[in-house]
């Protein structure tokens, strides 16, 4: 196999081409959009299969873990369009992000088929058939 030298400067544009191909395949194909409630305390992303937030910190305990559970358990929440209740989910990754944007509290975050309204009280988010949950500090509800 025979070497090839490449010049300086070339070597640095194909880096950064590279690179930029890498990042933005990196992002559209997680598909990720989110944000985040203003104290930081849930974050949430819109992924392809449905709606999900991540909350940090919460005062009560969390209902006990299923057996079918080999990873983390009580702080993640999903919703899928189709009409299903939001539900506790067993995850190994976060979506917790403080790069998504704030949404501030009395704002409603809106994709087709969900919503998400932002209040002092907590996060509440919904499918198009009224089915989510509603995440906060004190307490974590689904319905």
């Amino acid at each position: 196999m025979r070497a090839t030298t490449v010049p300086a400067g070339s070597m640095r544009l194909t880096l950064l081409a590279i690179l930029v191909c890498a990042c933005g395949a990196t992002s559209s194909a997680q598909g990720f959009e989110g944000f985040r409630s203003p104290s930081n305390n849930i974050h949430c992303a819109l992924e392809d299969a449905g709606m999900r937030c991540d909350i940090i910190k919460f005062n009560n305990a969390p209902p006990p873990k299923p057996r079918s559970c080999e990873a983390d358990w009580g702080q993640g929440f999903f919703i899928t369009p189709n009409g299903q209740s939001g539900e506790r989910i067993c995850y190994s990754d976060t979506v917790i992000n403080d790069d998504w944007p704030v949404l501030s509290y009395g704002s409603v975050w809106e994709r087709p088929g969900f919503t998400c309204t932002s209040t002092t009280d907590g996060m509440t988010c919904t499918n198009a058939a009224g089915h989510g949950f509603m995440l906060s500090r004190a307490r974590q509800d689904l319905f």
